[in-house]
């Protein structure tokens, strides 16, 4: 502090003998202008005198000017460096900023890649074949199709049409197997219904219709939202189109994605996990190939 206070009053006195000097230059001009008029031995003498004297006194205001200019072009450029060096903190500040963001996003990243590179359970087709025998009652819903065991075929294996869902495998012989359709009394299929993935199931109700049952109670269900399998049951893979909404007061009914009166060629999928289903107690080889024989 002391020191600049020192400087401070150092400049102002080297002001003020600049100043004086500048004056008493200024007088001597007029001096010299005036006696200048007068063509005499003196004058001459004078006007000599003056140019020694003011030769070096023009050369230290001349310095000085230089002097001046320079430390002014320093100051204005220690200036410039600071506001430089301001726009330049601001950058590193900002970049580091950007470069957090970057490690964010770097994060995030790796973890939609993770989940992308993750397999979801899909089934896999087994067999494709045609369906006949179709037979309905007050109590079943179901078709044969000529494929059995020997082609790879087991009971809980999902059956498909080009539009979704049909039913499952319910009987395998070993060149025939019947097919329980999705609207038999008996069939049970856990579903997700609309864009929220509303968790449900469908029965089966002998006609056009699917009943959906088990919907939480503030589910909001609407009309035409799209039905599919969950795969919750480990038997069905998920997203098979099994339907959508018809209605949803008194009861809540699921249209099947297709006619299944009108099936014809079918797909067999491998079941998720074929040790989840039950078969029933009795083969139906003699049934199966019987029907075939048909």
């Amino acid at each position: 502090m002391e020191g600049r206070v020192a400087r401070f009053f150092a400049r102002r006195a080297a002001s003020r003998r600049l100043r004086r000097l500048l004056g008493a230059l200024a007088i001597l001009s007029m001096v010299l202008f005036i006696a200048g008029r007068f063509d005499n031995p003196v004058t001459h003498q004078l006007r000599s005198l003056a140019l020694d004297i003011a030769t070096p006194a023009l050369s230290l205001i001349d310095d000085s000017a230089d002097w001046l200019r320079r430390r002014w072009t320093a100051l204005r450029d220690l200036w410039r460096a600071h506001e430089e060096y301001a726009r330049l903190r601001a950058r590193i500040a900002q970049l580091e900023g950007s470069l957090r963001d970057q490690a964010v996003l770097e994060h995030e990243k790796a973890e939609l890649e993770r989940l992308l590179s993750f397999q979801p359970l899909r089934a896999t087709p087994v067999a494709s074949g045609r369906l006949v025998g179709l037979s309905g009652g007050p109590f079943l819903r179901s078709g044969f199709i000529s494929l059995g065991s020997a082609d790879g075929i087991a009971a809980g294996d999902p059956v498909v049409a080009s539009a979704g869902l049909v039913g499952r495998v319910f009987e395998a012989g070993r060149h025939a197997a019947r097919i329980l359709l999705i609207n038999d009394i008996n069939s049970r299929v856990p579903v997700r219904v609309g864009p929220d993935g509303i968790p449900a199931i469908t029965i089966g109700r002998n006609d056009e219709f699917l009943a959906l049952v088990f919907a939480p109670p503030d589910a909001r269900i609407r009309v035409g939202d799209t039905v599919v399998t969950s795969g919750a049951d480990g038997v069905f893979a998920p997203d098979i189109p099994v339907g959508t909404i018809a209605q949803v007061e008194p009861e809540i009914l699921v249209r099947p994605s297709i006619r299944l009166s009108r099936v014809d060629h079918v797909r067999i999928l491998k079941a998720l996990r074929r040790d989840l289903f039950l078969p029933p107690a009795s083969d139906c080889s003699d049934a199966c190939s019987s029907e075939k024989g048909q």
